[in-house]
């Protein structure tokens, strides 16, 4: 058996929240996930994206606000340390107050 390399990365920011205020029109909002640094070629690296419905007051809901991802980010060894996820935000004609939702991340 060869030996096994350990790849240390991290994700910068914060994982557990990212807040964001938009207006409906916005269309499409970025939200940019970063490597600490640079991959070894030949190596790989995941991060898992996820939004979902906020729970308590100002809760936006999908489809109804927003189209919810759930998509998996790959990176590869010499290649760019960034990437984006775009969510939809749903452009409606009701009146509201301010709505959240959630958005995550995470190496699996």
């Amino acid at each position: 058996m060869g030996a096994v390399e350990t790849v240390g990365v991290s994700i910068l920011g914060n994982a557990a929240f990212v807040g964001y205020a938009v207006f409906e029109g916005v269309g499409l909002l970025p939200f940019t996930i970063k490597l600490s640094h640079p991959i070894p070629v030949g190596q790989t690296v995941t991060v898992d994206f996820r939004t979902g419905n906020f729970v308590g007051p100002g809760q936006a809901l999908d489809p109804l606000d927003y189209l919810g991802v759930t998509k998996t980010v790959t990176f590869t060894g010499g290649g760019p340390l960034t990437q984006e996820v775009f969510v939809s935000i749903v452009n409606d004609v009701v009146v509201e107050s301010t709505e959240f939702f959630s958005a995550r991340y995470r190496m699996p």
